[in-house]
């Protein structure tokens, strides 16, 4: 976990982040609530199993429409297409105009630049 911490802002150790970081929440709560259920209030045991059930489906849906984000693409800013033709027309003196230009953003950077002729 301590690992992860520190290298957090790297799209693959982030996964492993956020696992290990549900992994101890979601020990330590049962335990606790397994513990009290068992010597104190016999009916916080199923509750914090109904909670951890519920943390969990959270997680994983939260992380679902993240990810389906990335996957299905999304336009790439206005700013870094404007950065593209101009890169493109300074790029060489024969170059007289660019028609078409488009990108898409998928992790961690905009790539798939296109240029029909």
């Amino acid at each position: 976990m301590i690992y992860c911490f520190f290298y957090r802002r790297f799209p693959s150790v982030h996964v492993f982040f956020v696992d290990h970081r549900n992994d101890i929440v979601v020990n330590s709560f049962g335990l606790i609530m397994s513990i009290v259920g068992d010597r104190f209030v016999w009916y916080l045991d199923p509750i914090g199993a109904i909670l951890i059930a519920l943390l969990i489906l959270f997680s994983w849906v939260s992380n679902a429409f993240e990810q389906v984000w990335l996957l299905v693409g999304k336009s790439a800013p206005r700013e870094f297409i404007s950065k593209l033709i101009y890169m493109t027309l300074t790029h060489d003196s024969r170059i007289r105009k660019v028609d078409t230009v488009g990108g898409e953003i998928a992790p961690p950077r905009p790539r798939s630049i296109c240029f029909p002729f």
